[in-house]
């Protein structure tokens, strides 16, 4: 039998010795009690309403039409944890395919197996999962790293049923008019139910009559990250990662590298803060062809590569022309810029270009890496054909890979199956036929009520140009006022011979002692070690073996 509560003895307060103060002040107190008491019974009285039904609650997935399709997007990557997810992944900063999932699941895009929990999905409680919708992904970059061509397989809810409604058309057009995704969600419902009624509606208009993915996603999507195009009939057999044939990067950095003295005398000093373009451009073309690179990359033990060979159609220095980059898409700017080629510029902006087959993990950074000590003058251009030498070097030299932040996936190339061979120049031009965001033939073209990408984008850039040059004329003001100039009595030294100051991309340096070549240091482990003391201590078998063709 339960036991009743048992509750405390009322005691009567003496308030004969209260001063008329203390009493006015305890009946206030009673007063709010009392308030208090009375709003919480007329509460627990009065009838329950029915909660508003959300469009969460009201989703059945199984109304819809799905279809697979390709994505191109891009994104900066200064602020992600890279691209990939991984659900042990405890730092504070999100990957881009958190981001992407969670766009994708918001708007109701994807049914992976065994659903999702949109409550959770709203308190971003809720875990990435791909199963059942055939995501596949062209490159996975590491932290800090970029990508202006990114590119994502995957199957998605469809606007296309069996029978088509006659009002898709005008109903699309009211929609795009609509900045709410919770109202795009609500016209969208009725539309690609199975219908059986016969219809003389021409055929379906992928451009006309499909839900606006990129408009979608790009509501949701952090600014950074951006949807530029859709492809509505990838191959059957399309699969983003083995399906892509070339992948383009580009690496940039500005000369010079170190600081410039204001008031410098010693003009060898003063040289060596820069990077010796031929140089590094002579070194650069000895990595087209294909190479074994594995003294250009970092050994993952866990995937068991044995391969390392991969294919280089182009390696090259290039410099930004800054009447047309960056930002220059809207005039050349000829009469307020001098030409990129004029030498008294204070700098330049260069970027090294690489497209390539397939790369390794980290191996466009540690190329660049070489490439940098070779602009240093602390490696001859010809360091690059030692290392692809891999009987001479059968494990890497230990050196530092260059900074990720520099580093863009400037595009991915689909060439069409059975068509062009690959050369040594090229895998062939990109036969995925691509649907913009702000395509002509799109209904918000003519309404002129959306704001497009650029305008979108726009923004960023011009609050990222000013910080540039407040940090810019900042650095003049410094330079011009505040400081002295070279220090009295400092001896020019020779790099080589004392002290040198390493360069790693963007804005990073290291001082090391005296500088050792990088072909005089004792060799790393082989591959083939690390391989096998990776499958003793994990007891695997020899024949665990894979080909990595990651990007």
């Amino acid at each position: 039998m339960a036991s009743t509560p048992k509750t405390k003895a009322f005691t009567p307060q003496d308030y004969s010795q209260w001063s008329h103060t203390a009493l006015a002040a305890r009946i206030a107190e009673l007063e709010k009690q009392l308030r208090v008491s009375n709003a919480r019974f007329a509460r627990s009285c009065s009838p329950q309403k029915n909660p508003k039904r959300s469009a969460t609650g009201s989703f059945n997935p199984t109304k819809y039409n799905t279809r697979y399709i390709a994505l191109k997007f891009s994104y900066l990557g200064q602020q992600y944890n890279g691209f990939e997810y991984n659900s042990g992944n405890e730092t504070r900063l999100k990957t881009i395919e958190e981001e992407l999932w969670n766009a994708l699941a918001k708007c109701r895009l994807i049914f992976p197996t065994g659903g999702i929990d949109y409550a959770a999905l709203e308190r971003e409680e809720e875990n990435v999962n791909w199963d059942g919708t055939q995501y596949s992904k062209c490159g996975r970059t590491d932290k800090g790293v970029s990508a202006f061509g990114q590119v994502i397989g995957i199957r998605v809810r469809s606007n296309r049923p069996i029978k088509v409604d006659q009002s898709i058309s005008e109903k699309r057009v009211q929609i795009n008019n609509d900045e709410s995704v919770d109202s795009t969600l609500e016209e969208f419902a009725g539309l690609d139910a199975f219908d059986t009624e016969e219809t003389s509606r021409p055929r379906f208009d992928d451009q006309l009559d499909e839900l606006p993915y990129p408009r979608l996603l790009n509501r949701i999507l952090p600014p950074d990250i951006r949807i530029l195009a859709w492809c509505p009939s990838p191959p059957d057999d399309f699969n983003a990662r083995f399906s892509c044939r070339e992948r383009q990067y580009r690496y940039f950095f500005v000369n010079p590298i170190f600081a410039p003295t204001p008031g410098a005398t010693d003009a060898d000093a003063e040289k060596r803060k820069r990077l010796d373009i031929e140089a590094m451009q002579a070194a650069a073309k000895s990595f087209e062809g294909l190479h074994d690179f594995r003294n250009f990359c970092k050994i993952d033990a866990s995937k068991q590569i044995t391969n390392f060979k991969r294919r280089i159609f182009r390696a090259d220095i290039q410099v930004l022309d800054p009447r047309n980059s960056p930002a220059g898409y809207y005039g050349d700017g000829t009469k307020i810029l001098r030409p990129a080629t004029d030498q008294h510029l204070p700098f330049q902006v260069y970027c090294f270009t690489v497209h390539g087959s397939a790369f390794l993990w980290h191996q466009i950074r540690h190329m660049v890496a070489i490439l940098f000590l070779v602009g240093q003058k602390l490696e001859s251009p010809d360091i690059v054909q030692q290392l692809l030498d891999v009987e001479k070097f059968p494990g890497r030299p230990p050196y530092e890979k260059a900074e990720d932040a520099p580093l863009v996936l400037w595009d991915c190339l689909f060439p069409e199956k059975g068509g062009k061979t690959e050369t040594e120049t090229g895998a062939g031009e990109d036969a995925l036929e691509w649907i913009t965001v702000d395509g002509p033939r799109h209904p918000c073209a003519t309404t002129g009520s959306k704001m497009s990408i650029v305008d979108h984008m726009w923004p960023m850039w011009q609050g990222r140009k000013i910080d540039e040059i407040l940090t810019g004329t900042l650095l003049d003001e410094v330079a011009s006022r505040w400081s002295t100039g070279p220090l009295q009595g400092e001896r020019s030294r020779n790099h080589l011979a004392g002290s040198a100051k390493i360069f790693g991309g963007g804005n990073v340096s290291r001082l090391t002692g005296q500088y050792k070549p990088v072909c005089q240091r004792p060799q790393l482990s082989p591959p083939e070690a690390i391989n096998k003391t990776y499958r003793l201590k994990n007891n695997l078998p020899e024949s665990r073996i894979t080909l990595d063709l990651s990007g």
